[in-house]
């Protein structure tokens, strides 16, 4: 038999039954905004507000709404889910498949809400990107999990996620989401205060309030927003002072069940000379890492970008672009606009040889950019010591030299003065630094079976390879 049509009250029942078996806050991220549009034998037609949450629906929770549905409705049933901004059901075949998420606004550019009477808008000193948006964010499974974090704060106002800290290396999207959830939290109330600064604004201010003696009036501002949005938390590595300061600003913000959110290069662990309190207020909420993109959501960028240009690209060359590039996004979109570029200034139509020319320069022909991060990263793999522990004020003799062969490799290979190198390596000073410098140089001088180790070192980070 069919199965029978099914009903706005049936489709209710079902996400009575969601409800019942989700947490909380997915059900109130995905499922609550959910609306039912219409059906017919077999089919069934739903409305999520935006083409994001229709296509986080699509893929996470749409086999679950088929079998409830079906179980009422006696037979199998097919859902088509629409979008209010676009009125449009995902195309796309990778996500259908769970492995690239790609989200765009058929309707053009988002527009932010318009600012009503007396209502609010972002404060601080930082602007926000009009299409730094969550519809125009690829999502993938390394990024997953902060966006999903994201878009319930935005769409719900949750505060279980209370301080979100996100986490990853320059160039993932750390930017982009913090200002897609800025804009989320004003779609659903344009009256919502939000301060957003970079970190480096924050201790700027602070100091300038010091020397002014207008600290109450810093406290005010920093303490009052319903949302504070912090980029680059890292920054206060090292500033004693001033981490004090946003230690009682976060509290003040906490009690008062205020949102917080904070980005950073390191997880609060990893952040240098950090207070152990403000590290643990940091990890009371949620923790949250953007890795880099797999090469099939590098390929899903690199031909959104070029559409974005006005070019179609063929997908293997979209394919080459992603494999020259594997890291960082910034860097992968700027990689496409010079793929475009050639091609005007050239007047050529994109082939793989006019790419492979574009992208010449990008690998092969500069040196590889090794951070301390690098360093850190590859000499804790070789010593099997943590990361934390390199950076701890721990000084048994095995950390004590370890962290030393980091320090000497950091003044090489890096621009960071000793000053910076100290910071990092748990708040110690230039001098601890030039004494490190200084027992590694003995060393090889001492033993040439150290200097191998150590030029293999220099090898491995110059490569990028792990041996």
């Amino acid at each position: 038999m069919p199965p029978d049509v099914v009903t706005p009250e049936l489709f209710e029942d079902v996400r009575l039954e969601l409800k019942s078996s989700l947490p909380e806050n997915s059900y109130k991220t995905w499922i609550a905004p959910i609306s039912f549009v219409g059906a017919e034998l077999g089919k069934v037609t739903l409305m999520a507000p935006t083409a994001f949450v229709r296509d986080w629906v699509q893929r996470s929770y749409s086999t679950r709404i088929k079998q409830a549905l079906a179980t009422r409705a006696g037979g199998i049933i097919e859902i088509f889910i629409l979008a209010e901004s676009s009125a449009v059901a995902p195309t796309t075949p990778s996500a259908a498949r769970g492995e690239v998420y790609p989200v765009t606004l058929a309707t053009g550019e988002y527009t932010a809400p318009a600012r009503p009477a007396g209502g609010a808008r972002v404060e601080g000193g930082m602007s926000l990107v009009p299409h730094y948006t969550f519809e125009n964010f690829i999502v993938g499974l390394h990024n997953q999990l902060a966006v999903a974090a994201g878009m319930s704060i935005a769409n719900t106002g949750t505060r279980a996620y209370n301080p979100l800290f996100i986490h990853g290396r320059v160039g993932l999207g750390k930017t982009h989401l913090l200002q897609a959830i800025c804009h989320g939290v004003l779609a659903r109330n344009p009256d919502t205060r939000i301060l957003y600064v970079s970190c480096e604004q924050f201790v700027n201010q602070f100091i300038t309030a010091v020397e002014r003696g207008s600290l109450e009036a810093f406290r005010s501002k920093y303490r009052q927003p319903d949302v504070l949005v912090v980029d680059d938390i890292h920054f206060l590595a090292g500033k004693d002072r001033t981490a004090e300061e946003f230690f009682h600003t976060f509290n003040a913000l906490h009690t008062n069940n205020r949102q917080i959110i904070l980005s950073s290069d390191s997880p609060p662990t990893e952040i240098p000379s950090l207070s152990e309190r403000l590290v643990s207020r940091f990890k009371q909420g949620m923790t949250a890492e953007l890795e880099p993109p797999l090469l099939e959501t590098r390929v899903q960028l690199v031909l959104r970008k070029a559409s974005q240009q006005g070019v179609e690209l063929p997908p293997e060359i979209a394919q080459v672009i992603a494999e020259t590039i594997q890291t960082n996004v910034r860097e992968l979109e700027g990689a496409v606009t010079k793929v475009v570029a050639t091609s005007i200034l050239l007047a050529k139509p994109v082939t793989m040889e006019l790419a492979r020319q574009a992208l010449s320069g990008l690998i092969s022909d500069r040196p590889r950019r090794v951070t301390i991060d690098d360093i850190v990263a590859i000499v804790s793999e070789r010593v099997g010591m943590r990361r934390a522990d390199l950076q701890s004020k721990r000084r048994t003799k095995p950390l004590t030299e370890a962290r030393q062969l980091c320090m000497h490799l950091a003044r090489q290979l890096t621009r960071l003065s000793l000053e910076e190198i100290g910071a990092y390596f748990g708040g110690r000073d230039h001098s601890t630094v030039l004494y490190s410098i200084e027992r590694v140089e003995c060393r090889m001088a001492e033993s040439p079976d150290y200097k191998k180790m150590l030029d293999n070192l220099l090898a491995m980070l110059a490569s990028g390879s792990r041996g």
